[in-house]
């Protein structure tokens, strides 16, 4: 009894599903490592997969937004400007903690 070593044959709808889950892996992949500003591109005529695509690069750009507003406000405060406050509301769905502030000064 021999054992194959090829894989075994699939069909190209398996074939097309696999490079579509290897893209969206590259790109969580990428950001996970810091690079937020990875989309996910060319679903956007694809009913069974552009929606899955604009959740994760809506995600991508949340996390992105709050990133740089975060650094800009630290950048601030280290030269001693205390007039930009982290805004707790105003980026869509984004909690950090309960407080019953509008903003809270973080320096």
């Amino acid at each position: 009894m021999t054992m194959s070593t090829e894989a075994p044959a699939t069909a190209p709808e398996s074939g097309i599903k696999s490079d579509r889950i290897a893209a969206f892996e590259a790109v969580c992949r990428r950001a996970a490592n810091g690079d937020l500003e990875a989309r996910i591109s060319g679903f956007s005529d694809d009913p069974q997969w552009q929606p899955l695509a604009s959740a994760i690069n809506d995600m991508l750009d949340m996390a992105d937004s709050y990133v740089r507003e975060s650094a800009a406000a630290m950048d601030h405060c280290s030269r001693d400007l205390y007039y930009r406050p982290v805004l707790l509301r105003g980026i869509e769905r984004i909690h950090l903690f309960e407080s019953p502030f509008e903003s809270v000064w973080i320096c």
